[in-house]
């Protein structure tokens, strides 16, 4: 029990090395195209550099959204910011979760104890 405080306490005190979310550079590009963007209009900048910096945004959006749909179908927990994800494992590592984590669970018949994991089976915990 005592490895796993530590490991709880050592992932809150982390310091915040973790990233938003797997989207975080896609939208930073996405901005700095709208503001090159906004730039080539305002300055009145030679009309194949607005329509490029157009299409290079539109390429950048549909990127994005590709993003989004595969990490949405595949993992979610890629659209959730690492520190949430970090924290969650932790709490599952100790308290288990509900696909694979740890139940304990009373037989009626013979008062016995034992532990269920998730959907993987059970075993008996003496």
């Amino acid at each position: 029990m005592e490895d796993q405080a530590f490991w709880i306490k050592s992932m809150l005190e982390s310091g915040g090395r973790y990233r938003s979310n797997i989207l975080v550079p896609l939208n930073w590009l996405i901005g700095i195209t709208i503001t090159g963007l906004i730039g080539t209009l305002h300055f009145e900048a030679p009309i194949w550099l607005t329509i490029g910096m157009f299409f290079m945004l539109l390429v950048e959006f549909i990127v994005y959204m590709g993003v989004y749909l595969y990490s949405y179908t595949h993992d979610k927990d890629d659209l959730r910011s690492d520190w949430l994800v970090a924290h969650k494992k932790a709490i599952e590592k100790v308290y288990g979760d509900n696909t694979v984590g740890k139940i304990i669970a009373t037989d009626i018949a013979t008062g016995d104890k034992k532990v269920m994991l998730g959907q993987q089976g059970s075993k008996e915990n003496g």
